[in-house]
Formats: structure tokens, sequence, C-alpha cells
């Protein structure tokens, strides 16, 4: 019986996984977490009892969507994911640009399609993993920090699934990149600029914003003053775009 795509796909991810073990990508997913934890932390200590709190309450907003709100939006993390993202890309797809293998891959009896859909789909899951483990330090610090109100688990659960979908289209742009490019950089910083355009884009907020996918992940928090569920279905979108460019360029690379 001859080999289905599904399992050409789960032998790449394994490898994959393998690779990954003896990468520095999980020194990265558990300290970008880390430092967000310990910067929203301190902030919860020093403006939460005084000025937060009090604040927030005028709103009718409980201490956990203050959380959310100071970590997705004052943090900053809404709008730094996106470029997170692309430096998981690059890690993920580091061991082919330096050594480099990919002729050696190419060679091997597996469809490229199997290998394209093996990175990205890896990318997706450490970013999943990222997006978790920042949710899981704000769960701690509002135990440490004893919020008066009962965990709201449908509300983080909604954040996370909302920002892991939104980011699906920059996952998609930066496996494009990382492949199709040699140089490490230009993807990063091909990142960089669009969270730098994200941040302009949001001075004027419209549902069209939304189409950009590294302005995706903020709306995503429901932050701004645009519906999130746009975002959810501009992440969709945009990965069905660019997954389909960057395999029609993969698919013509020698």
């Amino acid at each position: 019986m001859n080999p289905t795509p599904k399992l050409f796909i789960l032998t790449m991810l394994h490898a994959e996984w393998i690779k990954q073990k003896r990468n520095g990508i999980w020194w990265l997913v558990l300290l970008l977490p880390l430092g967000t934890t310990l910067a929203m932390g301190l902030d919860m200590v020093l403006r939460y009892a005084d000025y937060l709190h009090p604040q927030w309450a005028k709103t009718g907003g409980t201490s956990w969507e203050l959380l959310l709100a100071e970590n997705h939006g004052v943090l900053g993390w809404g709008l730094f994911l996106p470029l997170f993202i692309a430096v998981l890309s690059t890690f993920i797809h580091h061991v082919e640009l330096k050594q480099p293998m990919w002729k050696q891959l190419l060679a091997m009896p597996i469809p490229k399609v199997c290998h394209y859909a093996a990175k990205y789909t890896t990318v997706m899951l450490f970013s999943l993993i990222l997006i978790i483990l920042n949710s899981a330090g704000l769960i701690l610090i509002g135990w440490l920090m004893d919020f008066p109100e009962p965990f709201p688990l449908q509300l983080f659960l909604q954040y996370i699934l909302f920002q892991w979908v939104a980011i699906w289209g920059v996952a998609a742009i930066q496996n494009m990149l990382n492949i199709l490019m040699r140089n490490p950089v230009l993807p990063v910083c091909a990142a960089l600029a669009g969270m730098v355009a994200s941040g302009m884009l949001l001075f004027h907020p419209s549902p069209m914003v939304a189409a950009f996918p590294y302005v995706q992940a903020f709306i995503a928090g429901d932050m701004s003053k645009i519906d999130p569920s746009y975002a959810v279905y501009g992440g969709i979108m945009s990965s069905i775009l660019f997954q389909a460019i960057g395999l029609y360029g993969f698919l013509r690379k020698e």
C-alpha cells in the first residue's frame, strides 16, 4: 500500500519535532512568556490596588479583564506577537538555512506539499504553545494577587483561541518568506515593518484594518474599537491566501 499524504505529513512532523528538540527554540518559547509574566506581575504589584483596580472598576470590568487589557494593550503583547511568531519561524527553519539541507530534503521521495505543510504546522504548534504559556502566566498572576472575582475560563479560552487563529496569516507569511529567502534576517525585518505599520493603522480603526495580517493579533484581544471576530476571519483568509502563494513559489523552487 502506497503511503498517503497524511502519513507523509505525520512523518515530517515527527522529524521536525526531533530537529527542534536540539534547537534553541524551546528557550525562546519559555523565556518570552516568562518575561511577560514578570513584567505584568511587577505592573500589577505596583499599580493594581492604588490605581488600576479603582479606575477599572468604574467601567464595570473585572480584575481578570483588566489583566488581559494590561497584557495585550499596555504591555504590547498584541502588537509584538507577530514579531515573536516571525522569530519562531526563523528558528524552525534554522537547520535548513544553516547547513543548507533543502536540496537533500527535496531529494527524498516525499511530495513538496508535505514538506511545506509540515513546516507551517510546526510554526503553528509552537505559536500555540507560546500563546498558552503567556495566558498561563496571567492566570498565575491573578491567583497570586487573589482577584475577588471567580476565574473566567471562557474568557481566557476565547483569548487564546482568537489570538491563535488571528496569527495564522502571519505564520503563513513568515513560513513562506523563510522558505523562499536565503537570508533569515529579511523575514524578521518584514515582521518588524508589519508591526510598525500595525501601530500606525490602529490610529484609524475601521473593519478594513483587520485585513492587514500583522494587526490581527492585536484586534483579536478585543482591545480596539474593531470587532475581534474580524481578526479571526482575517487570520483564516490571509492564511489561505499566503499559503497558496507560498506553496506555488515552493513548488517552482529548484
